[in-house]
């Protein structure tokens, strides 16, 4: 079985994005509405922050406060939640709150 026969489409996205004068990066993950809750997301992101820890020092993410979903990812896959900050998104005309979450290479990861 080919990966196109058992994914038929795109499964999400995960961007990262380094700061390397800083030995920071900044990761996100945006599962296709159709493939929540089968631990893809979840293995994608553990792979990209295990490579990630070899290269830097830091990792940094974010997600919406009602979105319950992202933040338990988050947790599981080793992040700690260090603040929140309050955010305007114009073109929608909401007010909300934004989690910060963060990882370094010196804590420990996982259960």
């Amino acid at each position: 079985m080919t990966m196109r026969q058992f994914w038929p489409g795109l499964i999400g996205d995960l961007a990262v994005a380094r700061e390397s004068d800083r030995g920071q990066a900044v990761v996100g993950i945006t599962p296709a509405p159709d493939m929540r809750h089968r631990g893809c997301a979840t293995e994608a992101m553990t792979a990209v922050v295990d490579r990630l820890l070899v290269t830097v020092q830091r990792i940094t993410a974010s997600c919406d406060a009602r979105n319950t979903a992202s933040a338990k990812l988050l947790r599981r896959v080793g992040f700690e939640q260090w603040g929140r900050e309050k955010q305007y998104v114009d073109e929608r005309g909401i007010h909300t709150e934004i989690r910060l979450f963060r990882m370094s290479g010196e804590q420990p990861r996982r259960p």
